[in-house]
């Protein structure tokens, strides 16, 4: 997920300040959050299938839940972090990507 995210945020510098700006707006307005549930749904059916990815040994001590919402706070902190670069392939600048795979990653 974390290398989709910087893919997708080098292919279109915008999407992150979209995305945080369109869940803060969604919260304040029942309207908007009743028009965005489907694509809600199908995030939080994404970050489920990689839930469903991890050893059954870690979802049964953090559960499956606690990991989900783990994913979130992870898409989501990627995010914050990604609108507020100018150049996400510039490693000073979005280096936190690449912090977090190997501090993820063993080896």
């Amino acid at each position: 997920m974390i290398y989709a995210a910087g893919a997708l945020h080098i292919g279109d510098p915008t999407l992150a300040p979209m995305a945080l700006t369109v869940q803060l707006e969604a919260r304040r307005t029942e309207g908007l959050r009743r028009e965005l549930r489907p694509t809600l749904d199908a995030f939080r059916l994404l970050v489920d299938s990689v839930v469903d990815l991890a050893p059954e040994s870690l979802c049964a001590t953090t559960g499956r839940r606690a990991l989900g919402r783990a994913g979130y706070a992870l898409l989501n902190g990627l995010s914050g972090i990604a609108a507020t670069v100018r150049d996400p392939r510039d490693p000073r600048e979005f280096g936190e990507a690449a912090a977090l795979r190997r501090l993820l990653t063993p080896g």
